[in-house]
């Protein structure tokens, strides 16, 4: 299965996470690490970093940065990453949940989808810690 089609699905991909990243007006180190760890992974031609990371700034588009991304499974996995990079400082603020509302209805994904997405990713927060119980780790 081809996950991407285009060098601009990739790119448009990236910087979606980089705006509901921005929507607390701050990118952290990590975040930024872990989105050049995308780049990387989608294999994303180091010429388009400083697209990226311009790209995104208070009066950002994203109705145009949507725009590349078209097929359903890849409309479903964007949704799915952004709840999880919304998860990943353990905050998911009303603003990201407003940023995913928005997104979502720009890409036409119904509301029930987002909400499995958000139960699945609760539930995984809850297996981490029984797992780290279990194990005895600190976490």
């Amino acid at each position: 299965m081809v996950l991407f089609n285009t060098v601009e699905e990739k790119v448009s991909y990236v910087k979606a996470l980089l705006y509901i990243a921005s929507l607390d007006e701050k990118v952290d180190d990590s975040e930024v690490e872990a989105l050049n760890s995308i780049c990387r992974l989608y294999n994303i031609p180091e010429e388009y970093y400083a697209d990226i990371w311009n790209s995104v700034n208070g009066s950002s588009d994203i109705k145009k940065i949507l725009e590349p991304i078209v097929e359903r499974n890849i409309k479903l996995m964007l949704i799915n990453d952004l709840i999880s990079l919304c998860f990943a400082d353990g905050r998911y603020t009303d603003v990201e949940k407003k940023g995913i509302r928005n997104i979502s209805k720009l890409l036409n994904i119904e509301e029930s989808k987002v909400l499995e997405f958000e139960a699945i990713m609760e539930e995984n927060i809850l297996l981490r810690k029984k797992l780290f119980n279990a194990l005895e780790w600190e976490g």
